[in-house]
């Protein structure tokens, strides 16, 4: 099958950037294709398919978005060819020119001098699904999904970037849309930096020119969910009268004693509990590791109460969503009416507090903390802790543990000051 190539067309005038056209010769015709786009002459890479390059130059503004529509402009010629040949079809430069209008136009970015903020974004979470672990890829997209409304309310969806769009104004207008939209303020933090990273990530791949990236802002050091011992020897011994219930208090529960992540409680399988241990892989920032960790009784006796269910999953874990909305109607009917001070810190830097209770605060990852903070009161190394639950020797997040045990603080504090 002859080869697909991109050219730059050929005129006398000064115009800074040329059209980019799609050629194609088949059957002693040509296909001659504008694909949309015009870029400066010194930013194409003549005879690339020699050298093993893309049409594009990396210097170019937008080059990694341009290059990676021109190999699906490419994919859909060739394909298209194919599948004309397959049905016996002679194919001619109109039927071409159809098929590329119908899939493409209007789609790119052929009008503009650059990729929209969408395009942009989709670009890049296609990267991270690709080299990333999943709960990467999802915490990503949710923060992203903020951004792209953010825009969407600012500028038209077709709006192409342009360096002069980030300035100083559009950054601290971000933070305090992202920080009004988000109910709590870590949580618009880490938003935050992850909307940081993909401007970063644009200021790599050249997708628009250079800018400063100006995303300031401190998490709070506010107290961590969890439930204590008594707590947690509470809920496993609470009567509830819906089964879907009982199945989401055990899965909680499991997570009490494991200390393992909820996306890895929902994939555990049953062939990854054997000889006393709980034996996965750990996906994290593109590695993988095995985690083992020691099985406990109590941990054992709900995985014995599942072991007859006809799949291979371990345990009956629902979507996060769906256990989020449950916990709060468990730990609501285990009675933790505690009040709980939540901080915010506003875009000015000023703090306002508010009071919920403790039972619509609880999450599935509460699970995660509460065996971490059990842990630490109980004297546990915390090497071995890390090893259990996955965090790295220099862990930031792993820290705050040691600010909230107030049991921990209370019995120490007495230990070492009692006999004085």
């Amino acid at each position: 099958m002859a080869q697909v190539k991109f050219y730059l067309e050929k005129r006398d005038n000064k115009k800074t950037k040329l059209p980019l056209l799609l050629i194609y010769s088949f059957n002693n015709q040509r296909l001659q294709y504008y694909t949309g786009y015009r870029i400066e002459k010194d930013h194409y890479e003549v005879d690339y398919w020699k050298i093993g390059k893309d049409p594009v130059k990396r210097s170019a503004p937008g080059a990694h978005i341009l290059n990676t529509d021109l190999k699906s402009l490419k994919l859909h010629v060739e394909k298209t060819h194919s599948n004309m040949k397959a049905l016996g079809i002679v194919p001619t430069i109109q039927e071409f020119k159809r098929s590329l209008d119908e899939a493409f136009k209007g789609k790119g970015v052929s009008k503009s001098n650059g990729p929209t903020m969408s395009q942009a974004v989709d670009l890049y979470l296609e990267e991270v699904k690709r080299e990333k672990a999943y709960n990467t890829y999802r915490n990503n997209k949710t923060a992203l999904v903020h951004l792209n409304n953010y825009w969407s309310k600012k500028r038209k969806d077709s709006t192409p970037l342009a360096k002069s769009n980030f300035n100083d104004e559009f950054f601290v207008d971000l933070q305090r849309y992202i920080q009004k939209e988000v109910e709590r303020n870590n949580t618009a933090v880490k938003y935050l930096n992850v909307i940081k990273y993909f401007f970063k990530w644009m200021l790599r791949k050249k997708v628009i020119g250079s800018f400063d990236c100006n995303i300031s802002l401190a998490e709070n050091d506010i107290d961590i969910i969890f439930l204590n011992e008594d707590e947690v020897k509470q809920l496993s011994k609470l009567e509830l009268k819906e089964e879907s219930l009982t199945r989401v208090r055990d899965v909680f529960v499991f997570g009490c004693f494991t200390g393992m992540r909820y996306g890895d409680i929902k994939k555990l399988k049953k062939s990854d509990v054997n000889g006393g241990n709980i034996r996965y892989f750990n996906q994290k920032s593109g590695t993988t590791s095995v985690m083992i960790v020691p099985l406990l009784p109590q941990a054992k006796e709900i995985l014995d109460k599942y072991a007859s269910r006809p799949t291979d999953l371990a345990l009956p874990a629902v979507s996060n969503q769906k256990m989020n909305k449950q916990l709060k109607k468990v730990m609501e009917e285990a009675g933790f009416d505690e009040d709980v001070t939540i901080a915010q810190k506003s875009s000015t830097g000023k703090i306002s507090t508010t009071i919920r209770k403790k039972h619509g605060l609880i999450t599935c990852h509460t699970s995660r903390k509460s065996f971490i903070t059990i842990a630490i009161t109980n004297n546990m190394p915390e090497a071995v802790i890390k090893s259990i639950t996955g965090h790295s020797k220099n862990s930031k997040s792993f820290v705050k543990y040691y600010t909230i045990v107030d049991e921990l603080k209370h019995s120490e504090m007495h230990r070492a000051f009692g006999d004085i």
